[in-house]
Order: structure tokens, then sequence, then C-alpha cells
């Protein structure tokens, strides 16, 4: 019926369109510097004005809809990457959901001249493109476009320079005037907040706030409440704190035009060894192989005299680190969204993430009725402490068996009937119309591998990828990789997990990032 109606809509805009006295949606092409350099990249663009209350689909239109459509055509020798498509927006058109762009809208891609190219001559790029253009009625729209560079010895940035910098054109306003009003900005946050709550739950995090609630019950009944609300309150400041170093990190490694993600640290073996060793320190203190003053809460105090304070900061520092092998539910969207805006848009995201993690701790030290709920100090806490030591040693291994794969020159392959992840071999399956499913993972990823284990290397799973002959592909981002941190920042992603199902005669399929044989299987269909 959702064609049908399509379809129907469709026919009786072909009327309203003769009467029009030009297209709705003026596309162009733009560069971001005034000439070619040989041997150099550069960005090239094609820029949409969309008209208010108009709105184009993108590559995945959802129930109805025509996908947009760009074909670039290039000089002889000169090569490109991938367009970046932007993220998408949601919305409904008569009763039916819908995913794509409105306003202004630029679709990049990077050139690279060959070195032969000589300064002095011109070069001619052009782009055929496609889109469904929809208000009252849906207008099908085309553009042939054609875009006369010069080639020159150096290059400076062009008069279209900012609208590759959107801190530069339209974003250039101030946060309160181009967050507050912004949809996106809001959902990003709402997201960017569950998911830190969720966090808290996930393996990686689960001992840290154990470790805290376990401290908190002998303080609960032994001090003031002030001086338990302070504590409360330097936990959160060291999750939040430690998520705004991060993201500055990240931004920074932006602007220097490093590929980024979420869990990108851990692509270092260096730093996934410190990691271990530090959970491994925890483990023993825990265990009491090593004696600390009090409580792990006191870590630190031979350094200050306000050890708790200090420690509990710490301990929030710790549970960032922690975090970032775990993605969430609902992070996936905020992080891309976050990495993608100007910077104190990602600093607000990382900070909404940061409350969320922070809050059940705060909760219980700054709510005097859920102090009620806690039990009080004996024995039991000595051997749960005991128990807490479990879960550290296994993370301390884990991270060990991370470093043993990230410093191997052979990477085993995770089951007989996988293939790794090649721009090129996506593109020939598909090109043949071969249904693919594609698994972007890490080992350090503690969701990926749970995911492995509960879904994907399932029998019954398996089993439909055969039956359907349907080509299992694997991207392993354990070490860094710019053909996967691309295909990531393609479908809206930052990090891993991603999981893409490309049926043989239909457009993509991204899945949840925490997946059941149930959902793989729907997916399938």
């Amino acid at each position: 019926m959702r064609c049908f109606l399509f379809l129907a809509i469709l026919l009786a805009s072909f009327s309203a369109f003769a009467q029009m006295d030009g297209p709705v949606v003026q596309a162009r092409l733009v560069a971001e510097n005034n000439a070619l350099v040989a041997g150099q990249p550069s960005r090239i663009a094609v820029a949409f004005h969309i008209p208010a209350g108009w709105h184009i689909y993108g590559r995945k239109v959802g129930d109805v809809g025509l996908a947009t459509t760009i074909e670039w055509h290039l000089p002889d020798s000169f090569t490109s990457g991938k367009m970046i498509w932007p993220p998408e927006e949601s919305f409904t058109f008569e009763g039916t959901a819908g995913q794509g762009y409105t306003g202004d809208l630029l679709m990049p891609i990077t050139i690279t001249a060959p070195k032969t190219l000589r300064a002095g001559g011109h070069e001619h790029v052009s782009a055929h493109t496609e889109w469904l253009v929809c208000k009252d009625i849906c207008v099908p729209e085309n553009a042939d476009l054609l875009l006369n560079l010069p080639v020159a010895a150096t290059a400076q940035p062009g008069k279209d320079a900012a609208l590759f910098n959107p801190t530069k054109s339209k974003i250039n306003k101030p946060i309160a005037a181009f967050v507050l009003p912004d949809i996106h900005f809001w959902r990003a946050m709402l997201l960017a907040f569950l998911g830190g709550v969720i966090l808290n739950l996930m393996p990686c995090v689960f001992p840290i706030l154990s470790m805290k609630a376990l401290g908190l019950v002998k303080k609960s009944h032994s001090e003031n409440r002030l001086h338990v609300t302070l504590g409360g309150l330097a936990y959160a400041c060291g999750v939040i704190m430690s998520f705004w170093v991060l993201a500055l990190a990240l931004i920074a490694l932006k602007n220097a035009g490093a590929a980024i993600g979420w869990g990108v640290q851990l692509q270092s073996p260096t730093f996934v060894a410190i990691l271990a060793a530090v959970l491994l320190v925890i483990g023993l203190m825990l265990s009491d192989v090593i004696k600390i003053k009090n409580s792990f809460a006191n870590f630190g105090g031979t350094v200050t005299s306000r050890p708790d304070y200090i420690g509990t900061f710490c301990t929030g520092a710790l549970a960032v680190l922690v975090a970032t092998p775990c993605t969430a539910p609902f992070m996936g969207g905020a992080m891309f969204y976050a990495f993608t805006q100007p910077w104190p848009v990602t600093l607000l995201v990382f900070t909404a993430l940061g409350i969320g993690l922070a809050l059940p701790y705060l909760i219980l030290t700054c709510y005097p009725p859920a102090l009620k709920i806690l039990p009080r100090p004996g024995k039991w806490m000595l051997t749960l402490k005991k128990v807490l030591a479990i879960p550290m040693f296994a993370a301390a291994l884990w991270l060990v068996w991370v470093f043993i794969q990230q410093v191997s020159i052979q990477q085993a392959v995770r089951n007989q009937i996988s293939v790794p992840y090649s721009d090129a071999r996506l593109d020939e399956l598909r090109a043949a119309h071969q249904p693919v499913f594609v698994d972007m993972t890490a080992a350090w990823c503690i969701t990926c591998i749970f995911n492995e284990k509960n879904a994907l290397a399932r029998d019954e799973v398996q089993s439909l990828f055969r039956k359907n002959h349907i080509t299992y592909m694997v991207g392993d981002w354990t070490n860094r990789d710019a053909a996967i941190t691309e295909f990531l920042r393609e479908y809206g992603r930052v990090g891993v997990p991603l999981y893409v199902y490309f049926p043989a005669e239909s457009g993509p399929v991204i899945l949840p990032q925490i997946l059941t044989p149930e959902i793989v299987a729907e997916s399938l269909k």
C-alpha cells in the first residue's frame, strides 16, 4: 500500500511540476580551494539549497521516497575518496516515515590531482545528481553540474571555503542561538544521557560502580551526610571532567586531520597495557594482596590530606577509562552527531554522557531516602570486596589478550565462513547482487564480543547466513584502519560495533548495537 500511495503522490506531482517556473532545489558545485595543485588533495562538493518547508531524501529513504544520487566525473588520472553523506533527518510525509535533508546541504568528496599535473591550465569536474523534493507535492529534479578549476603551484582557500567548515558558515552563531532551537541537538543530548546511564550496567563499568557502592555502605552509617554528598560530587566531577579531557583530545585529533572515534585510544597498545596494569592493581587491592589504607576510595591518600575526595574523583576518572571499550544503546548516534559538530556542541554532548554515567552514584549520595536502602556494614563487605576483584582480574586478562592481538603479526579469522572487510570486495559483491552482512568490530569492544557470542556466532544465525547465501564480512578495527573508519562515518557512527546488512536488491539495513538471534533473523527477511 505504501508503494501505491507514493506512486499516486508522485504522479499527482507532475501536473504541479509542469506549472513551476524553475527547479525547487538549487544545486551547484563548490570547491574549498581556489586552485588545484599537482599531487595534493582538495575538497569539492555538491551544495544544495532546499527552500523552507521542502525536503529531499538521502540514501536511506525510509518507507517511501527516492534516494538522492550523485555521479561524479573527474579528469583523467584524478582519484577520489568516498563522498561524505551528512547525518539524515527523520520526518513524516503523508503518514509515512522518511529520512532525508532540509535547508542548506553540502555533500563533499576529496579529490587528488596526479603528480604530473602542470600549473597554468584548467581542469573540469562535473557531476550528475538526481533527487526528489517534497512538500505538499513531490517533484523529481536533476542537474548536470560543472566546475572549472585552475591549476597552480599553490592554493589558497576559495570563496566557498567557509561552506566546508561549519564553524565558519551557518553554525557561526552564539551557541545559545544555534543549539537551543535545534531538535537534533536535544535528541543527541538525550541519547547521550541515556547511553551514560546504561553504561553503568555494562560489564566494563559495573564493577567500578559496585566498588563505590560498597564504600558508600560503610560511609552512610559512619559519616555525616554532607561528607557523603561531597564524595558523590567528587565522583561526578571526576567522570565529567574526564569526559571533557577525552572530548578535547578527540577534537584536537580531528582538527589535525586524524580519523577519530569512540574507543580510539584503545587502538594504542601502550594505552591498553597501562589500563590492564591499572585494573590488575585494583584487583590485587580488592583481594587484599596489596594493602592500601582504609579502602580503594582512599587511593592517593599519601599525596593529599583529603584522600577520600581525591580518591573518589580518581575513581570517576577510572570509570570513564574502563567505559570506553563499551558502546551502550543510544550512544552511537549521539557520538556521531557530537563529532560532526563544532567543539562547544561536542563538549555539551560529552557532558550529557558524563552526567548519565555519574547519576546513579550521585543519587545515592545526594538523596537521603536512597541511602536508607543500603544495608548496614558487616563481614559480608569483606567477602563482596574479594568477589569484586574477580571481574577486575578478568578485565585485566582480557586487555592482555587485546594487547597480544594488537602486536601480533598474524590476524586470526573469527570463524571459517567470514571474510575480511575491504571496500573493493564489498563493492564487487554488491555489484553482483550478492547479499552481504558487514560486522564492524574490535578485540577491545566488549559489546562486540557479547554480540558475537550471543548472536552472530550462534548456530541458528550462521545457518541463516548459509541458507540465504549471505557473505559474512568482518571488519577488524582493533588497530587503526582508515577504510573501516570511513565506513563507520558513512553510516553515522564513530565507533564499533556497527552491523549493516546489504540485501541483494535493496538498500542497506542498519541493525541495533545490541543483538539477539531474533533481531538478526528479522533483519535478514
